[in-house]
């Protein structure tokens, strides 16, 4: 799978996922649910740059890398 800009995922012997960006490893593990991928947006949106803001209020996340912005809502695609 690629995905990112060139990011793609490992698996290792124990068949745990690794991601990686541009052919760096990330350090970041990747969980396989069925035929998807569950990613920790936190880790991975810190690891490109971007400034994370949990919102409980309304249970929404922000990104803000301080060029793009984006808004993420619990249970929501």
């Amino acid at each position: 799978m690629t995905a990112l800009g060139g990011g793609a995922l490992a698996a290792d012997e124990s068949g745990t996922l690794s991601l990686s960006v541009n052919g760096q490893d990330t350090g970041i593990q990747v969980t396989p649910i069925e035929e998807d991928y569950l990613v920790p947006v936190r880790q991975l949106a810190e690891y490109l740059g971007y400034e994370v803001a949990w919102h409980a209020e309304d249970s929404t996340v922000t990104l803000d890398s301080g060029t793009m912005h984006s808004t993420l809502t619990l249970g929501e695609n």
